[in-house]
Protein backbone atom coordinates (compact mmCIF):
# COMPACT_ATOMS: atom_id res chain seq x y z
CA UNK A 1 0.00 0.00 0.00
CA UNK A 2 0.91 3.09 -0.79
CA UNK A 3 1.77 5.84 2.18
CA UNK A 4 -1.40 8.12 2.85
CA UNK A 5 -3.19 5.91 1.37
CA UNK A 6 -7.37 5.65 1.63
CA UNK A 7 -7.80 1.69 2.01
CA UNK A 8 -11.46 -0.54 2.54
CA UNK A 9 -11.20 -3.69 3.55
CA UNK A 10 -14.99 -5.12 3.44
CA UNK A 11 -16.21 -8.17 4.94
CA UNK A 12 -13.61 -7.67 7.58
CA UNK A 13 -14.47 -9.24 10.23
CA UNK A 14 -11.57 -8.15 12.86
CA UNK A 15 -9.72 -6.15 10.31
CA UNK A 16 -7.06 -8.11 9.11
CA UNK A 17 -6.45 -6.62 6.14
CA UNK A 18 -7.30 -2.44 6.96
CA UNK A 19 -4.97 -3.36 9.89
CA UNK A 20 -1.90 -4.75 8.08
CA UNK A 21 -2.02 -1.64 5.80
CA UNK A 22 -2.55 1.00 8.44
CA UNK A 23 0.34 -0.48 9.65
CA UNK A 24 2.08 -0.38 6.58
CA UNK A 25 1.58 3.08 5.97
CA UNK A 26 -1.93 3.85 4.71
CA UNK A 27 -3.33 6.99 5.65
CA UNK A 28 -7.04 5.63 6.78
CA UNK A 29 -8.84 2.62 7.03
CA UNK A 30 -12.70 1.55 6.85
CA UNK A 31 -13.28 -1.43 7.52
CA UNK A 32 -17.03 -3.43 7.01
CA UNK A 33 -18.52 -6.09 8.47
CA UNK A 34 -21.85 -7.16 9.85
CA UNK A 35 -20.73 -8.24 13.38
CA UNK A 36 -20.35 -5.54 15.52
CA UNK A 37 -18.17 -7.53 17.95
CA UNK A 38 -15.83 -8.07 15.25
CA UNK A 39 -15.64 -4.60 14.49
CA UNK A 40 -15.53 -3.90 18.23
CA UNK A 41 -12.37 -6.16 17.91
CA UNK A 42 -10.72 -3.90 14.75
CA UNK A 43 -11.15 -0.46 16.43
CA UNK A 44 -9.11 -1.82 19.60
CA UNK A 45 -6.32 -3.22 17.52
CA UNK A 46 -6.80 0.25 15.45
CA UNK A 47 -6.37 1.70 18.85
CA UNK A 48 -4.03 -0.48 20.31
CA UNK A 49 -1.19 -0.22 17.44
CA UNK A 50 -1.78 3.77 17.40
CA UNK A 51 -3.94 3.51 14.52
CA UNK A 52 -7.24 4.69 16.03
CA UNK A 53 -7.25 8.14 14.55
CA UNK A 54 -6.87 6.62 11.00
CA UNK A 55 -9.29 4.07 11.63
CA UNK A 56 -13.31 3.69 10.62
CA UNK A 57 -15.97 0.84 11.49
CA UNK A 58 -19.15 0.82 9.85
CA UNK A 59 -21.47 -2.12 10.42
CA UNK A 60 -24.15 -3.54 8.38
CA UNK A 61 -24.87 -5.45 5.56
CA UNK A 62 -21.45 -5.53 3.16
CA UNK A 63 -23.56 -5.02 0.16
CA UNK A 64 -25.48 -2.30 1.20
CA UNK A 65 -22.46 -0.28 2.65
CA UNK A 66 -20.90 -1.11 -0.94
CA UNK A 67 -24.16 0.59 -2.65
CA UNK A 68 -24.27 3.56 0.37
CA UNK A 69 -20.17 4.23 -0.46
CA UNK A 70 -21.04 4.01 -4.06
CA UNK A 71 -24.03 6.62 -3.90
CA UNK A 72 -22.26 8.25 -1.13
CA UNK A 73 -19.03 8.95 -4.12
CA UNK A 74 -16.54 7.59 -1.60
CA UNK A 75 -13.31 6.64 -3.47
CA UNK A 76 -10.45 4.40 -2.39
CA UNK A 77 -6.74 3.61 -3.33
CA UNK A 78 -6.92 -0.28 -2.09
CA UNK A 79 -10.23 -2.19 -1.50
CA UNK A 80 -9.92 -5.64 -0.42
CA UNK A 81 -13.30 -8.08 -0.29
CA UNK A 82 -12.84 -11.35 1.76
CA UNK A 83 -15.94 -12.66 2.50
CA UNK A 84 -17.40 -15.76 3.99
CA UNK A 85 -17.74 -18.63 1.42
CA UNK A 86 -20.54 -18.30 -0.97
CA UNK A 87 -19.99 -21.34 -2.88
CA UNK A 88 -19.43 -24.10 -0.10
CA UNK A 89 -21.08 -26.56 -2.60
CA UNK A 90 -21.58 -27.26 -5.56
CA UNK A 91 -25.27 -26.93 -4.96
CA UNK A 92 -24.71 -23.30 -4.36
CA UNK A 93 -22.00 -22.40 -6.95
CA UNK A 94 -24.01 -20.64 -9.11
CA UNK A 95 -25.48 -18.50 -6.37
CA UNK A 96 -21.97 -18.29 -5.27
CA UNK A 97 -20.64 -17.03 -8.50
CA UNK A 98 -22.94 -14.88 -8.78
CA UNK A 99 -22.91 -13.24 -5.10
CA UNK A 100 -18.45 -13.10 -6.31
CA UNK A 101 -19.65 -11.28 -8.87
CA UNK A 102 -22.02 -8.97 -7.22
CA UNK A 103 -19.19 -7.94 -4.67
CA UNK A 104 -16.63 -7.03 -7.79
CA UNK A 105 -19.58 -4.80 -9.57
CA UNK A 106 -20.47 -2.98 -6.13
CA UNK A 107 -16.66 -2.46 -5.30
CA UNK A 108 -15.22 -1.28 -8.57
CA UNK A 109 -16.69 2.61 -8.32
CA UNK A 110 -14.87 2.56 -4.98
CA UNK A 111 -11.61 1.96 -6.59
CA UNK A 112 -9.98 5.32 -7.70
CA UNK A 113 -8.49 4.88 -11.71
CA UNK A 114 -5.07 3.08 -10.95
CA UNK A 115 -6.16 2.13 -7.71
CA UNK A 116 -6.38 -1.95 -6.44
CA UNK A 117 -9.07 -4.26 -6.06
CA UNK A 118 -8.62 -7.73 -3.89
CA UNK A 119 -10.80 -10.12 -4.29
CA UNK A 120 -10.89 -13.25 -2.08
CA UNK A 121 -12.60 -16.58 -1.58
CA UNK A 122 -12.75 -19.22 0.56
CA UNK A 123 -15.08 -21.81 -1.73
CA UNK A 124 -14.17 -25.21 -1.85
CA UNK A 125 -16.46 -25.55 -4.76
CA UNK A 126 -15.71 -22.65 -6.74
CA UNK A 127 -12.69 -23.49 -8.78
CA UNK A 128 -9.85 -20.44 -8.99
CA UNK A 129 -11.09 -19.91 -13.00
CA UNK A 130 -14.41 -19.61 -11.99
CA UNK A 131 -13.45 -17.27 -9.33
CA UNK A 132 -11.41 -14.78 -11.66
CA UNK A 133 -14.07 -15.11 -14.58
CA UNK A 134 -17.14 -14.44 -12.06
CA UNK A 135 -14.79 -11.12 -10.38
CA UNK A 136 -13.62 -10.34 -14.04
CA UNK A 137 -17.48 -10.18 -15.31
CA UNK A 138 -18.53 -7.83 -11.96
CA UNK A 139 -15.25 -5.24 -12.46
CA UNK A 140 -16.91 -5.30 -16.54
CA UNK A 141 -20.54 -5.00 -14.94
CA UNK A 142 -19.00 -2.11 -12.72
CA UNK A 143 -17.87 0.22 -15.91
CA UNK A 144 -14.28 -0.50 -15.69
CA UNK A 145 -11.48 -2.50 -17.04
CA UNK A 146 -8.29 -4.25 -14.70
CA UNK A 147 -5.29 -5.81 -15.25
CA UNK A 148 -5.14 -8.68 -13.32
CA UNK A 149 -1.41 -8.25 -11.38
CA UNK A 150 -1.20 -11.06 -8.95
CA UNK A 151 -3.22 -14.33 -8.06
CA UNK A 152 -2.77 -15.64 -4.25
CA UNK A 153 -3.38 -19.06 -2.81
CA UNK A 154 -2.77 -19.80 0.97
CA UNK A 155 0.01 -19.22 2.86
CA UNK A 156 2.29 -22.36 3.95
CA UNK A 157 0.56 -22.67 7.58
CA UNK A 158 -2.18 -24.06 5.53
CA UNK A 159 -1.50 -26.59 3.08
CA UNK A 160 -2.64 -28.24 0.03
CA UNK A 161 -3.22 -31.80 0.19
CA UNK A 162 -2.35 -32.88 -3.56
CA UNK A 163 -5.20 -35.80 -3.05
CA UNK A 164 -7.75 -33.42 -1.44
CA UNK A 165 -8.40 -30.71 -4.49
CA UNK A 166 -11.12 -29.20 -1.84
CA UNK A 167 -8.12 -28.42 0.82
CA UNK A 168 -7.26 -25.68 -2.10
CA UNK A 169 -9.82 -23.34 -1.53
CA UNK A 170 -8.21 -20.23 -0.20
CA UNK A 171 -7.81 -18.47 -3.43
CA UNK A 172 -7.33 -14.09 -4.25
CA UNK A 173 -6.63 -11.85 -7.29
CA UNK A 174 -5.51 -8.54 -7.05
CA UNK A 175 -6.48 -6.00 -10.21
CA UNK A 176 -5.34 -2.43 -11.35
CA UNK A 177 -7.86 -0.72 -12.21
CA UNK A 178 -8.10 1.86 -15.14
Amino acid sequence: VAPGARVLDVFSHVGGFGLAMLAAGAGHATCVDGSAAALDLATAGAAASGHGDRFEARQGDAFDVLAALGAEGAQFDVVVCDPPAFAPSKQALEAGMRAYERVAKLATPLVKPGGYLGLCSCSHAADLTRFRNASARGIGKGGRRGQLLHTGYAGADHPQMPQLAESGYLKAVFFRLD
